[in-house]
């Protein structure tokens, strides 16, 4: 689904990601963020080493202020700040 969220820079977006399933054993595998058609964040559980998954970042985008909150309903990709050069259109 597509959706719009207006956040005022120096502010915190909540960008939700609907990961639910009917099926009552599925779970997350790979979850990516794109800009531009290119990959800025991504949260992957294969392979997760004691149950951590891994979170990657562009780091000239995003630096440390991402992060992926699975626990939520629904899940969501939290942006603390928002910087200018950061607004756009983004797809998860």
């Amino acid at each position: 689904y597509l959706e719009t969220l207006s956040v005022l820079v120096n502010n915190t977006a909540h960008i939700r990601c609907d990961v639910s399933s009917n099926l009552s054993n599925d779970q997350v595998l790979l979850v990516v963020w794109y800009k531009n058609n290119l990959p800025i964040y991504s949260y992957d559980t294969r392979g997760a080493h004691a149950g951590k998954p891994s979170h990657w970042r562009d780091e000239e985008i995003l630096g440390e202020r991402a992060r992926f909150r699975s626990i939520r309903d629904p899940a969501e990709l939290v942006i603390d700040p928002v910087e200018v050069y950061f607004l756009k259109y983004y797809v998860p």
